[in-house]
Formats: structure tokens, C-alpha cells, sequence
């Protein structure tokens, strides 16, 4: 029999406000179409989502186990193209002495 281990997490993380799945969510989903043989279409119906999300999620768990149905971060792996930092620098340095001189009326 296959069983669904729900193994500890150290940091509890917060899914973004348009995801319709937390991790547990996902592994609900995967204990359903995985050990309790569900359709993988009658599950994502049941779960509220698409039935290609639901095939993604399944494919992340096959692929990479538990670890494949966290959160993970959406921050780019690299920034070839990102601004130099002493123009960075340059540029919030006259971003502060411009807001100095300006003065707001209320």
C-alpha cells in the first residue's frame, strides 16, 4: 500500500493570495490521485483548480518527492542585465537630495 508521509517542516511559509492550494492542499491532491486512485481531472475539479495544475503538482511529487510540493521562491536564479550598483547608488543618492529640496505644501 502506498501512504503519503506528511514529513515535518521547519518554516511555515505563506502561500501568495491567488493560490487556490497550500502544501497541504498538494498533498492532498497527490494522496488522491496517487494512492487512492483518483482521476487526475476529478481531482483538480474537487480541489478547485485546473486540470493542468494538477498534473504540474503531480509531476513535481514524482519527480522530486515531498520537497517537490513546497513553496518555493519566485526570485530569478540570476540578473545578467541588473543595473550596476554604483548606479544604484547614484541614483537613491539624488532620489534623497531631490525629496530634500522639495518642499510639499499641505
Amino acid at each position: 500500500m502506498w501512504i503519503v508521509e506528511v514529513p515535518p517542516d521547519p518554516e511555515v511559509l505563506v502561500a501568495h493570495a491567488n493560490a487556490r492550494l497550500n502544501v497541504h492542499g498538494r498533498r492532498l491532491l497527490v494522496d488522491r490521485v496517487r494512492r487512492q486512485g483518483w482521476a487526475v481531472a476529478h481531482a483538480a475539479k474537487a480541489m478547485g483548480i485546473s486540470r493542468q495544475c494538477a498534473h504540474r503538482w503531480v509531476a513535481r511529487f514524482d519527480a522530486e518527492g515531498h520537497a517537490g510540493l513546497s513553496d518555493r521562491c519566485s526570485a530569478p536564479h540570476s540578473s545578467p542585465r541588473r543595473t550596476a550598483a554604483s548606479v544604484e547608488d547614484a541614483v537613491v543618492a539624488a532620489r534623497r537630495e531631490h525629496r530634500e529640496r522639495v518642499k510639499f505644501s499641505v
